[in-house]
């Protein structure tokens, strides 16, 4: 299970009441990960809401990022859009 780094996990770095949305990697949202393959998600971070963007080479991984966001502090709702592209060559 992935795990958070030691830095504080919060949902944003800016005001979430101001209504603009942040765009991160998820390692830069949520802090390192397990699994080089989710490093590359793309979080839009929008006041408590997350929406999550890339591919992944299985279903596993697609959970392991959701619900890597879902533990950030602030965070009530992740839209999950990472899309399982199994045959994939690049993949790590």
């Amino acid at each position: 299970m992935a795990t958070a780094s030691s830095k504080s996990m919060t949902a944003a770095s800016t005001d979430p009441t101001a209504g603009g949305t942040q765009k991160q990697t998820l390692v830069e949202f949520a802090g390192p990960t397990t699994h080089p393959a989710i490093t590359q998600i793309v979080c839009e971070v929008t006041g408590d809401q997350v929406r999550l963007c890339g591919q992944v080479p299985t279903f596993y991984l697609k959970q392991l990022a959701q619900e890597t966001a879902s533990h950030v502090e602030g965070i009530r709702c992740v839209f999950n859009n990472v899309e399982v592209c199994a045959n994939r060559s690049s993949w790590r």
